[in-house]
């Protein structure tokens, strides 16, 4: 027994030799390209690390310029605002005092208006009543001397 197993112990340490001896070079190439295809996945994620980190120091430094320069738009736009505001007030003021000085302007044309209205009325009413006055007063022998004066007016007129 003691024999078969020394014959167990020197196949396995030949057999186990003989892997070593065989595979110690594909073994030895293959944990070596391993190692060296490790080593380049690790750079080159140390690299794509490096950038993305730069990348988001430069989105972040934009943030906070955006967020300064949203800050002075919105300065800007507030005092553009406020510009116009004024000038709209203005141009308000200017405006409804164009219509002050308009209606005024109207309104007293029409006075005169209503005026020289009023006047014609009141002589058409005086001359009616000196005609109704004139038609009493104003006999045949009237109206021939009347008519005699007005001629001899016109005759005296040079056209």
């Amino acid at each position: 027994m003691e024999l078969a197993l020394i014959y167990k112990w020197v196949n396995f340490v030949l057999f186990f030799g003989a892997l070593v001896y065989f595979l110690r070079t594909p073994i030895k190439d293959f944990l070596a390209d391993r190692k060296e295809a490790l080593r380049r996945v690790i750079e080159e994620t140390s690299r794509e690390r490096l950038g993305i980190e730069r990348r988001f120091q430069e989105c972040r430094k934009r943030l906070s310029e955006a967020a300064a320069e949203m800050e002075g738009l919105k300065k800007d736009l507030m005092q553009e605002g406020a510009l116009e505001k004024r000038n709209l007030i203005q141009k308000a003021h200017v405006f409804a005092k164009k219509i002050r000085d308009d209606a005024e302007k109207v309104g007293g044309q029409e006075m005169e208006k209503t005026k020289h209205l009023l006047r014609l009325k009141v002589l058409e009413h005086a001359v009616g009543l000196a005609k109704e006055g004139l038609k009493k007063t104003v006999d045949a022998a009237d109206q021939e001397r009347l008519v005699a004066w007005g001629i001899k007016h016109l005759e005296g007129l040079k056209l």
